[in-house]
């Protein structure tokens, strides 16, 4: 038998996903914006590195 912590696991998923009032986080609509940024321009992930 394989033991998952499956709780853990969606705990931690939701973590970087959401709030704790369960509203995405601006890191999440940051991700979105740019992975946006990367299709319409053509870019790579590299040229939005910091």
């Amino acid at each position: 038998m394989i033991f998952r912590d499956r709780e853990d696991a969606e705990r931690r998923l939701r973590a970087d996903y959401f709030d704790d009032h369960c509203q995405m986080s601006i890191s999440a609509l940051m991700k979105c914006t740019t992975v946006i940024h990367q299709f319409a321009y053509g870019s790579t992930a590299d040229a939005f590195d910091e």
